[in-house]
């Protein structure tokens, strides 16, 4: 189109409007490489990392259904075969936290199509005890039980604190009051079970904390 009106204007008008004309359309060709670039990018995007599950999080559009994953990082390639949709573009991927100790770039290679790369942040990695971490879970007779590993009662107790209301006394009582059985001379300070009953947030609500301290002052 430019040089179809150029020949209307002399040599000297001529060049001083193509430079024109040219600066006026530039801004528009570099916002349609950015927007391209934009695109490309929010075609695979990191979402989130857990530590505790080593499980990836990403936003993936796949340009194919078929293809592998692989992630990038020091010069080596390692294949990710367990990989899986969540709805229909959050990909997780279980990949071990040292893998993510360096920068590193997630790969999807599709079978037909451009392959998509993503940058990964680098993970601090905190170990974690596994013996040391208390869960909660449904049993059918029981209702809510605690598996408390090796940890003591006054660390079950601020566990708990953080689904209910009660200080950590009020739910260290309440733990020894509904497991009396699970304490040796029913002594609240010697338990010598793992699996614990929950008490409900009513029973922490109804302790009386000052009474509660006293009473383990006195033991």
């Amino acid at each position: 189109m430019l040089h179809q009106l150029a020949p209307l204007f002399g040599n000297r008008k001529r060049s001083l409007w193509l430079s024109g004309m040219i600066s006026l359309f530039a801004p528009f060709s570099l916002m349609a490489e950015s927007a391209a670039e934009r695109a490309a990018s929010d075609s695979f995007r990191f979402i989130n990392y857990d530590h505790n599950t080593e499980i990836l999080e990403a936003y993936l559009v796949k340009p194919s259904i078929k293809g592998e994953l692989l992630i990038k990082n020091d010069r080596h390639y390692q294949l990710l075969p367990e990989s899986k949709l969540d709805n229909l573009f959050s990909l997780r991927v279980k990949i071990a936290c040292h893998l993510l100790s360096t920068p590193s770039v997630l790969l999807w290679i599709p079978q037909h199509g451009k392959t998509l790369p993503m940058s990964i942040p680098r993970q601090h990695c905190v170990k974690i005890d596994v013996a040391k971490v208390i869960k909660t879970f449904q049993d059918k007779m029981l209702g809510c039980i605690i598996e408390i590993a090796d940890n003591k009662l006054w660390r079950t107790a601020t566990f708990i604190s953080q689904y209910n209301s009660g200080t950590i006394h009020q739910n260290m009582h309440a733990i020894f009051f509904i497991n009396k059985d699970k304490f040796i001379e029913q002594n609240i300070h010697r338990m010598k079970e793992t699996t614990l009953r929950c008490p409900s947030p009513r029973l922490v609500a109804s302790i009386d904390d000052s009474q509660v301290k006293r009473h383990l002052k006195m033991h």
